[in-house]
């Protein structure tokens, strides 16, 4: 039926049609209305996605896409992000967990050094993904708030993996002196402090005070001044 159908409209389309007779592809995308269009390079990372569709965008996808068949396979790439948040948990994971650390914790940062979690000190914790531009986007922002409150602890947690240690060591040491905690787990899921404070999305901001209380959290593009009312106070 729907091959007569294009025929009966004159259509003859030059590329394969992909029968999603249960929305199985539908769901794995997180496709909510029609038309969506994602854009997936040589490496199997999402580049484009976008909902909706206004005269003009094939002209923008068209440049998108020859710009992708003209490069080699990469590694450094930007997952695509919606509503200012890339997802890396499955869905239904709630922020915000009161007393998730149960103590302080000392955990060690990628320089050596040690952050000491509600041991008497405030702290923030950026949580942050080298694959997500909100992220890359907000860290400058994190690196001024450590120079303005030297009293809070801030550090950049980051959700990735032990393999690409040494891009992450040097992306931020271009952007940030802020400390990073490396929230990696054995088995590629959500690392220990990500699990503990429900987060699943980058970017997302957990501010603990003195006692290891969570005084704010936040998910997606950050409330910088709500954030400092609480960090102004350590």
């Amino acid at each position: 039926r729907i091959a007569a159908t294009l025929r009966k409209a004159g259509i003859d389309l030059k590329y394969p049609v992909l029968r999603d007779v249960n929305q199985a592809i539908a769901k794995d995308y997180k496709v909510e209305l029609l038309p969506v269009t994602v854009l997936i390079d040589k490496s199997g990372y999402i580049r484009l996605f976008q909902e909706g569709y206004k005269p003009g965008d094939e002209a923008r996808f068209e440049e998108e896409i020859e710009k992708l068949l003209d490069s080699k396979r990469v590694e450094d790439v930007t997952l695509a992000s919606k509503d200012g948040k890339t997802t890396f948990a499955p869905s239904g994971t709630t922020l915000r967990r009161e007393g998730a650390l149960g103590q302080a914790a000392r955990i060690k940062t990628l320089d050596g050094s040690e952050a000491l979690l509600g041991g008497g000190e405030g702290a923030v914790l950026f949580f942050w993904s080298l694959y997500c531009q909100p992220c890359r986007d907000e860290l400058p922002m994190v690196d001024a708030l450590a120079k303005k409150y030297p009293k809070a602890k801030i550090y950049a947690v980051n959700v990735d993996s032990p393999y690409l240690e040494k891009r992450i060591s040097s992306f931020l040491s271009s952007v940030t002196s802020v400390p990073c905690i490396p929230d990696w787990a054995k088995d590629g899921g959500p690392g220990p402090l990500a699990t503990a404070f429900g987060v699943g999305a980058t970017p997302s901001v957990v501010i603990l005070d003195p006692k290891g209380k969570i005084a704010y959290s936040s998910e997606g593009i950050e409330d910088l001044a709500a954030m400092e009312a609480i960090i102004s106070k350590f």
